[in-house]
């Protein structure tokens, strides 16, 4: 829910501000992810996520960053529409194949920045 994540950022903004250090405090962006786009990267992330996610492959896209490049990025941009300024994204694949990193680089960096 982006309203959980907007209320606990202006809590921390808040607090920073009555310590007399307002915009001392910068937004990172964290989650965990799988860029999905062929039935192999699916069948890969499946595996991935069931080695610690209990839930149903319908809640783990629910709850991870998993899809296609856009569809990350446009999870992203719904997630952080209310915070001001994000100083930095964090991502942590689903699996151990580093191709995903290298596709993260190519493919879902450059679409961030438009966001």
């Amino acid at each position: 829910d982006p309203g959980v994540l907007t209320s606990a950022w202006d809590r921390v903004q808040q607090a920073a501000a009555k310590a007399g250090r307002p915009n001392a405090v910068q937004f990172a962006f964290s989650h965990w992810y799988y860029i999905v786009e062929t039935p192999q990267d699916e069948e890969a992330a499946r595996q991935g996520v069931g080695c610690f996610f209990p839930g149903t492959w319908e809640e783990a896209k629910n709850t991870y960053l998993i899809g296609t490049p856009t569809e990350i990025r446009d999870r992203i941009r719904s997630m952080t529409q209310q915070i001001d300024r994000v100083s930095w994204y964090i991502f942590t694949a689903l699996g151990p194949d580093m191709e995903q990193v290298r596709r993260l680089r190519s493919d879902v960096v450059p679409l961030l920045e438009t966001l």
